[in-house]
C-alpha cells in the first residue's frame, strides 16, 4: 500500500527477499498476490516456492484469494545479480556468505551509494552477532562496494542511517 501510495500508476514488479527466515518471508504472499516476482538467492529458492505454493489456511490472505495463481514466483539469483530500471537506476544484488542464512542477499544502490541490510547487527553487535557483521563488511570489501550509507531492516535500527565508517568499526568490535 505504502508503493502504491508514493509511486501511483506502476505496480510493484520485484520484491528483494534477504533470506526466508519468518520475519523476512511472511509478507511475500501479498506481493506475489499483487503480480510481483520475489527475487531472492538460489540457496533460498526451493524453501520460498513451497511455501509460497502451499494452501493459504489464514483469514484475509491476499493470496488464497486469487483465482489464477501462478507458480513462478520465485526468480532465484546466483551470489551477484545487477537490475537496471526503465529510469536508468541501476539495483545491486550480492550474497553475503555467514552463519547466520546461507543465501542471505544485500541490496546496493551505486548511484546513491547505499547498502541496505537484514538481520546484520551494525550497532553494538553482541558477540554472537559480529561473525554475520564481519563477514558482511569482508563480501563488500572483497567486491570493492563504494557505499558511504548503511541501512539496516532490523532492531536496532538507528533513527538515522549509518555511515560506513560506523560499520566498519562495530565489525572492529570498536561500537
Amino acid at each position: 500500500a505504502a508503493a502504491k501510495q508514493a509511486i501511483p500508476n506502476k505496480p510493484v514488479r520485484f520484491v528483494v527477499n534477504s533470506h526466508p527466515h519468518f520475519d523476512h518471508a511472511g509478507g511475500l504472499a501479498a506481493a506475489v498476490a499483487e503480480g510481483a516476482m520475489i527475487l531472492t538467492h538460489k540457496n533460498n529458492e526451493p524453501v520460498l516456492e513451497r511455501l509460497l505454493a502451499g494452501p493459504r489456511a489464514l483469514i484475509g490472505d491476499n493470496l488464497s484469494k486469487v483465482s489464477t495463481r501462478r507458480s513462478n514466483t520465485v526468480e532465484a539469483i546466483g551470489d551477484r545479480d545487477i537490475r537496471k530500471g526503465s529510469n536508468g537506476k541501476v539495483v545491486e544484488l550480492h550474497r553475503i556468505p555467514n552463519e547466520h542464512s546461507d543465501g542471505l542477499i544485500a541490496v546496493y544502490l551505486p548511484a546513491e551509494k547505499v547498502v541496505w541490510t537484514a538481520d546484520i547487527t551494525s550497532v553494538n553487535p553482541t558477540p554472537a552477532q559480529l561473525p554475520v557483521l564481519k563477514a558482511a563488511v569482508e563480501t563488500l570489501t572483497r567486491l570493492k562496494i563504494d557505499y558511504t550509507t548503511w541501512i539496516p531492516a532490523h532492531p536496532p535500527n538507528p533513527d538515522k542511517p549509518l555511515t560506513r565508517a560506523d560499520v566498519e568499526a562495530a565489525a572492529k568490535g570498536g561500537t
